[in-house]
C-alpha cells in the first residue's frame, strides 16, 4: 500500500512538471520528505543515542551516522 501511494505521488508530480512550462515550479505541498538531517553529531554518538533523542517525535526507521575518514 505504501509503495503504491509513493508511486501515485511521483506520477502526479511528474505529470504536473510535464503539463507546465520548462520553468515549472512544484508546490511545497507536493514535495514532502520524511528525512531529517542532523549536523554536528559527535563521532562517538550511536544509533541508539539518536533514537533516544528523537523518540518523543516518533519511531525512526533508519539511522545513518558519519564515520571517521582516518580510522
Amino acid at each position: 500500500m505504501f509503495e503504491q501511494e509513493q508511486k501515485n505521488k511521483k506520477d502526479k508530480l511528474l505529470g504536473k512538471r510535464k503539463a507546465e512550462s520548462a520553468h515549472a515550479v512544484v508546490d511545497n505541498e507536493d514535495i514532502k520528505s520524511n528525512k531529517l538531517l542532523v549536523k554536528n553529531l559527535a563521532f562517538e554518538c550511536t544509533a541508539n543515542d539518536v533514537r533516544e533523542l528523537f523518540k518523543q517525535h516518533g519511531a525512526l526507521r533508519k539511522v545513518r551516522l558519519p564515520k571517521k575518514v582516518n580510522s
